[in-house]
């Protein structure tokens, strides 16, 4: 992670510091799936080889923190040890799937077509774009990322 304009506060003499800034968010999902034996796409059954549906769930690059830590320092040596609990707000995840490669699809009434062009088939899409809707409600809470950080310093 990358901070940008981290701030610290210390609300009392002793005790607990509040962090707030924003953090450059490298968080990402990737999602694959072969299919030699049956992949579903919404009411579409994928089988073959070559099949591949791929997809990622994207977040901000930048997101807003806030955390609360603690410092200690060593028995007066320059070195310390801290520990945050925090939280970064990066939105709800955006996700996306394609498909590719050549496979046999069947439909939800059994009708087989074989060697269909997944990245281009009009009827695959739609189940992708369907399935895309679906994957967002699914997600669509996981807006907070929990963070936990121990520092170990040295003060000079």
């Amino acid at each position: 992670m990358c901070s940008f304009n981290l701030k610290t506060f210390y609300p009392f003499t002793k005790g607990p510091r509040l962090s707030a800034g924003l953090v450059g968010n490298g968080n990402q999902v990737k999602l694959k799936a072969n299919c030699p034996d049956t992949c579903e796409v919404g009411d579409l059954q994928i089988t073959g080889d070559q099949a591949r549906v791929n997809g990622d769930l994207g977040f901000k690059n930048f997101s807003p923190y806030l955390g609360l830590g603690f410092t200690n320092p060593m028995g007066g040596l320059p070195f310390y040890i801290g520990f945050d609990v925090g939280v970064l707000f990066q939105g709800r995840p955006k996700p996306s799937l394609r498909a590719s490669g050549t496979a046999d699809v069947t439909d939800a009434e059994g009708t087989t077509r074989t060697n269909v062009d997944l990245a281009t088939d009009a009827e695959v899409q739609n189940a992708l774009n369907d399935e895309t809707v679906n994957l967002a409600d699914d997600v669509k809470d996981f807006k907070f990322y929990p963070v936990v950080q121990i520092n170990l310093g040295w003060r000079f």
